[in-house]
């Protein structure tokens, strides 16, 4: 099991799980979800903050549509409301992993 010692609430994750996704999904704390937007762009919908993540999404192609990460309850992401979203990058291969403090928001991991 892998473990995430630099993220706050890291004892809560229980595993990493990886997926592929073309379309919305709700990811769970530890998923790892490989995007496919080349059909049309889609959004990854955060666990509770509670749960702590981390959660990882990474874009397979290069394309024009976009994957967005928002939340499922009234946390933020980098301050921003969790319900306007963070868009991960276009180009092929693009990551963005965003961790929370178990309470309030989430962030991108750097």
């Amino acid at each position: 099991m892998p473990t995430f010692p630099q993220y706050p609430n890291a004892a809560l994750v229980v595993g990493a799980n990886i997926v592929s996704k073309s379309a919305a999904y709700t990811a769970a704390s530890g998923d790892i979800v490989i995007g496919d937007a080349s059909g049309a762009g889609f959004t990854v919908t955060l666990p509770p903050v509670a749960t702590g993540g981390p959660v990882t999404v990474q874009t397979n192609v290069s394309t024009a549509n976009v994957i967005t990460l928002k939340t499922s309850d009234s946390s933020k992401i980098d301050n921003v409301a969790g319900a306007t979203g963070r868009a991960v990058a276009a180009a092929q291969y693009s990551t963005l992993t965003v961790v929370s403090d178990g309470a309030n928001w989430w962030t991108v991991a750097h």
